[in-house]
């Protein structure tokens, strides 16, 4: 039996029910600092002081699979001569898959009035649900740089300039946001905004394997074509097909992809949805029969174990 403590509440993390529910008597969650086996958070900086405190006396864990709640890229940190283990999105031990985030319970068809709507020139507009963040969100590693969003933004406005993209969401000047799709039931109203649109402008946050949010999933259930960054060697292709989403790193800039989607066809339209459907169909069918919650509370007990 492992014992465990919580720095933080560990919102929308396995730590709030599904490690009770999967791992059984292996862990336990403690009340005292002083009688836990291991210190688990989703915040680095909130074991420093637990550090100084207690030394290798304890252990400790950051868990998290929000891109930027830690950064760190390697498994195992030293902190004051402290061993602190790491599972982030980073570390390939939280995404498993690319159905982390797979949460509809219903298979979708190309509705009858987005065909009917094709050809009118303002459906050609793209939909863009972005919070404008004004902080540098550059995430560098080997050279490479992680991060979409300030990508993703930098086309939004782009597009906003040329009359191609509509964009919501919290942070923007009131000039240019339509509304503010984050306020109230917003993933009901997300999907009430993109069945508006043909075209949803829908990269992750952050380049990293398995990391496929909710993003691609909604835009094809609302019948919007995603327009996706996918990459060489991206571990989206494992389930989705060539010349299914329109991939940004086929174009060689913004203007290049307005263009294409300007000239798009009826015909290329309903074929690249389509295939996207059969893929949201076969997530479905895929999600049904797995348990990937108990998954990822399998991944977190041998973890811990390790770690004792």
């Amino acid at each position: 039996m492992i014992e465990i403590f919580k720095v933080d509440n560990m919102e929308h993390t396995p730590f709030i029910r599904q490690v009770e529910k999967f791992a059984g008597d292996e862990i336990v969650f403690s009340d005292r600092e002083e009688d836990c086996d291991v210190f688990v958070t989703r915040f680095f900086q909130k074991l420093k002081p637990l550090i100084l405190q207690y030394g290798s006396s304890k252990k400790y864990l950051v868990w998290t699979h929000e891109p930027r709640f830690d950064t760190h890229f390697n498994r195992k940190i030293s902190w004051k001569g402290v061993d602190v283990h790491i599972m982030n999105i980073y570390t390939g031990d939280i995404y498993l898959n690319n159905y982390y985030f797979f949460w509809r319970d219903n298979i979708c068809k190309i509705p009858d009035y987005k065909v009917e709507r094709f050809g009118r020139e303002k459906y050609k507009k793209i939909a863009a649900l972005i919070k404008n963040c004004n902080w540098n969100t550059s995430l560098i590693c080997n050279a490479r740089e992680l991060d979409l969003y300030e990508l993703r933004k930098k086309i939004a406005l782009q597009g906003y300039q040329l009359d191609k993209v509509d964009i919501y969401g919290k942070g923007w000047q009131e000039n240019i946001v339509i509304e503010n799709s984050r306020s109230g039931r917003w993933q009901e109203r997300k999907i009430e905004i993109l069945q508006k649109y043909h075209f949803n402008l829908c990269f992750e946050n952050t380049i990293a394997d398995y990391y496929c949010t909710e993003k691609i999933w909604d835009s094809i259930i609302s019948g919007c074509l995603p327009i996706y960054y996918g990459g060489k060697n991206s571990t989206i292709y494992e389930d989705f097909e060539k010349n299914s989403f329109l991939d940004y790193t086929e174009f060689r800039d913004s203007n290049e992809l307005f263009e294409y989607v300007e000239k798009m066809s009826i015909d290329e339209f309903n074929q690249r949805l389509n295939l996207c459907i059969q893929i949201f169909n076969k997530t479905y069918e895929k999600v049904k029969q797995m348990n990937r919650k108990k998954q990822v509370v399998k991944n977190i007990v041998q973890k811990l174990k390790e770690i004792m």
